[in-house]
């Protein structure tokens, strides 16, 4: 908006494009002379999370495409983060070992990725309660995981085995392990949260 009040409208797509009305004799340099309406600002909660969910587009953890296909197809991605939805405060990370860090192509429902995962939990709060969240999102995953991907009629594994689970708690964590395990998004989850839940990071 401009000192005169004058608006200047376009729109943004998802496609990172953007639309200026045709009024303007050179799109290019529509925003110069505009600066921010002051009509619509972020509070310092919602200012929080757009700079969490930035960081986020920037730090995305890198599985196989195939991996992250059959997570999508098996509906496993989308129960996972609602499962972590309401324990999120007690859950900052969530880690997967997808192959034990090996990159291999996989083809049909019985080649099978391996998968062991590391359940985070906080200690600065509440560390029992955080422990028995952690414990409980632990026992629903591994629920999970045998009713998406263990639905033949001999109860084999399918698509993606889930090796292992474990809990730990973000004081025993070292270091090095956190250089070598790969974190699991679920941000878009975190940001839609009332109460904002923190995105799965350390």
């Amino acid at each position: 908006m401009t000192g005169t009040d004058e608006h200047l409208l376009c729109e943004f797509d998802a496609s990172k494009r953007v639309r200026v009305q045709k009024e303007h004799k050179d799109p290019s340099k529509a925003f110069v002379s505009y600066e921010p309406t002051r009509a619509a600002l972020m509070n310092g909660q919602e200012r929080s999370i757009f700079q969490r969910w930035l960081a986020a587009r920037y730090r995305r953890s890198s599985f196989p495409d195939e991996f992250d296909r059959r997570l999508r197809d098996t509906k496993v991605a989308d129960r996972l983060a609602r499962l972590f939805k309401e324990s999120g405060n007690h859950i900052p990370a969530v880690f997967f070992d997808v192959d034990q860090g090996t990159e291999r192509t996989r083809e049909g429902s019985d080649d099978l990725y391996e998968l062991a995962i590391l359940v985070l939990y906080k200690t600065d709060e509440d560390p029992e309660t955080a422990e028995e969240a952690a414990l409980a999102a632990a026992k629903a995953i591994d629920e999970l995981f045998l009713s998406r991907c263990r639905t033949g009629a001999n109860q084999a594994w399918e698509w993606i085995e889930l090796t292992e689970i474990n809990v730990i708690s973000d004081e025993a964590l070292t270091y090095g392990q956190s250089l070598n395990l790969i974190r699991w998004q679920a941000d878009y989850v975190s940001l839609r949260s009332d109460p904002a839940q923190p995105i799965f990071d350390v």
